[in-house]
């Protein structure tokens, strides 16, 4: 019981960037479909119940990662255009005032009620097959902080190989994000529990 809570709060706070040994997984050729009807045959009807109380519906979710996603599109512009120009203060005015506004806005009464820092993120958990939407938004905050430093100061406190890291650490959340809004929220939420599924067994 303590493992799948702890799961069910690490997955809340976004954080699914997940390894696991192959070893530890069905080595057999199977299809997303079979890996699927493995997963929901055998992880206890209990597990998979609606464990928050946000009201959202599957269609309302899936519109919800689409505006963020274009939200993230549209800040990445801004922040490397600001960098490209050496505009510290619009990266600046983003990393520590913009995104804290748009994250600690609730969603709803639920989010107003919790101690959540991240609160404009429905804490549902029909929203787990898009926590890569909201991982790629801090990613994008951690990165756009990091190229503010760097043009603030002229030491190589922040590296060229730290900034490139941070760079690519976005550019993958943002991937899987964008996978899986352009899936229907069928699809999305299957690629969630083939993830979900390998982690537990791990």
């Amino acid at each position: 019981m303590f493992k799948e809570i702890l799961l069910l709060t690490l997955l809340s706070l976004g954080l699914n960037s997940f390894t696991w040994s192959k070893s530890k997984t069905n080595q057999r050729n199977i299809s997303d479909f079979d890996k699927v009807s493995f997963l929901e045959s055998n992880i206890p009807s209990h597990q998979l119940d609606t464990v928050f109380t946000s009201n959202i519906t599957p269609q309302e979710a899936k519109q919800f990662a689409t505006k963020l996603l274009e939200k993230i599109n549209y800040d990445e512009k801004l922040i490397l255009n600001a960098y490209k120009h050496d505009d510290y203060n619009t990266i600046n005015k983003y990393t520590l005032y913009d995104i804290n506004d748009f994250i600690t806005k609730p969603y709803s009464k639920v989010e107003e009620n919790f101690f959540l820092i991240k609160k404009y993120f429905p804490f549902s958990e029909v929203m787990f097959p898009y926590l890569y939407c909201d991982t790629a938004l801090i990613k994008l905050a951690k990165y756009a902080g990091s190229l503010g430093i760097q043009l603030r100061n002229s030491n190589d406190w922040i590296t060229k190989e730290m900034i490139e890291e941070e760079r690519l650490d976005f550019e993958r959340a943002k991937f899987k994000c964008s996978q899986r809004v352009n899936m229907t929220y069928e699809e999305a939420l299957k690629a969630h529990k083939i993830e979900l599924y390998k982690i537990m067994v791990y």
